[in-house]
């Protein structure tokens, strides 16, 4: 991870149409408002955004656990795995709807999370 890329100039950039489009709560969020956060006017719920949108918490999805963008597949899953000794392609073939970019990228989201709280 001596890599000096940034998370985010791994993948292009995620539209705010596919944001609303893959993270909408049941209730519906019409319009994206950002990829910080969405707010659903009608139901209250907030969807919120990390990583640059790889990340999604949305109340209507899993409770609000933290899921790669697009699917229902908690980001957590892919620490566990890489904690019990499995290996980053093991997760890639048993989770399809993660992509290697992505996944690399929430890793590599972490790593500068850490070295920046770490500098302060």
């Amino acid at each position: 991870m001596g890599n000096s890329k940034s998370a985010m100039s791994l993948l292009p950039q995620i539209s705010h149409a596919e944001l609303a489009a893959t993270a909408r709560p049941r209730t519906g969020v019409e319009n994206c408002r950002g990829l910080c956060h969405c707010t659903s006017m009608s139901s209250g719920a907030e969807i919120k955004t990390a990583a640059g949108g790889l990340a999604v918490s949305n109340p209507g999805i899993l409770k609000g656990t933290p899921v790669f963008l697009g699917t229902r597949l908690p980001v957590q899953t892919l620490f566990d795995y890489l904690s019990d000794g499995l290996t980053l392609d093991y997760f890639l073939e048993t989770f399809e709807g993660v992509t290697r970019e992505r996944a690399q990228a929430v890793l590599l989201y972490g790593w500068e999370r850490i070295v920046a709280e770490l500098a302060e």
